[in-house]
């Protein structure tokens, strides 16, 4: 089968025709109709399926915020021109985004669509999980409406039979991020659109791992350990893609978590961070070699070719041929990653953000406060701070703390004698 033939099978299409389809089949004089041969207690409906009969799109809309969007309410298309099915970030979605975030889901479409990976490497604060929940909805095809309910139902309901071979693509995407923002990608996750969820995590792991081999998610969520300890179970599923946040933790090649990671069965892999990588070139070569294995040639031709003189052309007692060498070893470097990696800073983008406004508040402490302050400030270990600029008491003319107050002199006396 084509890569285009291919690419076409996992992209849901988002056709108002279908929602139709999908209300025709399943209601009948208001009622819903089940497959009585698998009505069995796993395929009873989740708690989080909502019967959208009786609510109009704009009830069900996803996300909806109380502030009106500044964008007219139109989807955007990043399939090419003629292209069926077309691919396109809901309208519901892209309402909310702004300019540069648009360039970033493009960004990760045209590498989903070509089979490879992608680093998006903006800065903090930019919306990166936006961006990547508007490639989500726009490849599984969304609509942020209702529709996206009957979906959900409908994919609950037809069948549940597992898949007949492990190697066969799944329509799920794995997300794997730190243990502390797992809950903030399933908050925000329902935020912005109609999901089918599960926590590959605890004592969930058995029950999402089922759900997402017979078809019946939209996303996966897990950790980096739990993806580490339990990659046999991981690598059940060929992904449909897999997106690692915070990639910048697979920067140690011989990590047990980096090694886990690149056996991860999955070729469109995407990964975010607002981490700069690029001081440490051998660094930023493992986590572009996650996302595109071999790209840029192997672990030591990489070192002898890139890393190695554009260090020694960074040196103070550079030669000119090691400086000129070092520059023109960068540029290359900065064409090759270019195609694959996508930084924006915000004084790179000022322009799209709002007017940021400061406010300061000087709040008086309360009497306890103050009594808890006055103590921390005559704390020997304070003293040495605070005092550290004023004159040292033996008369040099020294600063105490580069003369006589380097360190706690008392303290470090009791700890000798105790020990």
């Amino acid at each position: 089968m084509s890569s285009e033939s291919n690419r076409q099978r996992h992209c849901r299409p988002a056709a108002e025709s279908e929602m139709a389809l999908a209300a025709k089949s399943h209601h009948s004089n208001g009622e819903v109709t089940h497959d009585d041969e698998n009505n069995d207690n796993e395929e009873e409906l989740d708690d989080n399926v909502i019967f959208a009969d009786g609510f109009d799109d704009q009830n069900m809309e996803r996300p909806s915020f109380t502030q009106p969007s500044q964008h007219p309410t139109i989807p955007m298309v990043l399939s090419e021109p003629g292209v069926k099915p077309v691919i396109q970030i809901p309208a519901t979605i892209n309402r909310y985004l702004r300019d540069y975030q648009r360039d970033g889901v493009h960004f990760l479409y045209q590498h989903f669509s070509k089979n490879t990976g992608a680093i998006l490497g903006d800065d903090m604060g930019l919306g990166k999980t936006v961006q990547v929940i508007a490639f989500i909805a726009a490849v599984l095809g969304k609509t942020g409406t209702k529709a996206d309910v009957f979906y959900q139902f409908m994919d609950g309901k037809t069948g549940g039979k597992q898949k007949d071979s492990i190697s066969k693509i799944s329509d799920t995407v794995l997300i794997v991020s730190p243990g502390s923002v797992m809950y903030n990608w399933k908050e925000e996750l329902e935020t912005w659109g109609h999901f089918k969820m599960g926590l590959f995590h605890g004592n969930t792991k058995e029950d999402t791992l089922q759900r997402t081999l017979r078809g019946r998610l939209d996303v996966a969520l897990t950790t980096y350990e739990t993806m580490r300890n339990h990659l046999d179970d991981v690598n059940k599923v060929q992904w449909l893609a897999v997106i690692m946040d915070e990639v910048h933790r697979l920067k140690d090649p011989k990590s047990q978590i980096t090694v886990a990671a690149k056996a991860l069965r999955a070729k469109r892999r995407y990964g975010l961070t607002g981490t700069p990588l690029q001081n440490k070139l051998e660094e930023f070569w493992c986590v572009l070699d996650w996302a595109n294995p071999g790209s840029l040639g192997k672990s030591k031709t990489f070192t002898r070719e890139f890393d190695k003189p554009i260090r020694e052309g960074q040196t103070y007692d550079a030669t000119k041929r090691e400086l000129a060498l070092s520059r023109k070893k960068s540029k290359n470097l900065q064409d090759m990653i270019r195609k694959f990696f996508l930084r924006r800073t915000k004084d790179l983008i000022a322009n799209q953000l709002p007017h940021k406004d400061e406010l300061v508040v000087f709040c008086p402490l309360t009497s306890f406060q103050e009594d808890v302050y006055q103590t921390l400030l005559q704390n020997p270990d304070v003293e040495l701070i605070t005092k550290k600029n004023f004159p040292c008491d033996c008369g040099s003319g020294v600063d105490r703390g580069k003369c006589c107050y380097k360190v706690n002199t008392i303290e470090c006396a009791q700890y000798t004698v105790t020990c």
